[in-house]
């Protein structure tokens, strides 16, 4: 984890990320991958989710939130599902405006993984007894329509950039969750979530430095 931890710091030093954001977000960044790295999410279990969350409330961490957290699984599946449908909209708009093949391949990869957590989202939702419809909300509709006035010159750089944005505050949300949750299937829930939007967003963060 240390190099880890030595190559994201170097990230932000050569990318200057710190101009756009603040050193809160580094450290979730930093704390998400310790949390992921540390439960190893690619093979963990039921029974691992209860003994990993249990190691990690233990530590001194900061809320990123103060406010109270309600657990409402119905709620936030439905704002999961909408969230979904922007991501998929402005990947669209990349791979029909972007004519660089890193953009490009950003764009598909995302659209990739969204499209399967999409799926996995509606089995999780079934098994809740939620129903989901798959709307756009308001605010992430003005975005998508911004986005795609923009002429192919400043695309790409709005793109990335819209992309790193939303994926840290998506970050925040996750994490969020990962804390306070009490239910352990939303809570493997969260660390599959957390460690693609690490993914998207450490690749967002090495494309942006290489825009002009």
């Amino acid at each position: 984890m240390t190099a880890v931890y030595s190559k994201l710091l170097l990230l932000c030093r050569n990318y200057k990320i710190c101009k756009m954001t603040n050193t809160n977000w580094i450290a979730k960044v930093l704390l998400s991958l310790s949390i992921l790295s540390s439960f190893g999410f690619a093979s963990c279990k039921k029974d691992q989710t209860t003994s990993g969350a249990a190691d990690l409330e233990s530590q001194s961490v900061t809320t990123i939130n103060n406010a109270p957290y309600t657990e409402n699984i119905a709620e936030l599946l439905q704002q999961e599902s909408g969230y979904y449908v922007f991501q998929l909209g402005i990947n669209q708009l990349a791979l029909k405006k972007s004519t660089n093949p890193e953009v490009i391949a950003l764009a598909k990869s995302i659209e990739k993984d969204y499209l399967k957590a999409q799926d996995d989202l509606m089995d999780y939702a079934k098994a809740q007894s939620v129903s989901l419809a798959e709307v756009l909300p308001s605010d992430k509709k003005k975005s998508v329509e911004r986005l795609g006035k923009e002429s192919v010159k400043s695309f790409d750089k709005k793109y990335v950039k819209l992309i790193m944005k939303e994926h840290n505050d998506a970050i925040d949300r996750w994490f969020r969750v990962y804390q306070e949750t009490k239910d352990s299937e939303l809570k493997l829930w969260s660390y599959k979530t957390l460690d693609m939007l690490r993914n998207h967003l450490a690749e967002a963060i090495r494309i942006q430095h290489s825009l002009k």
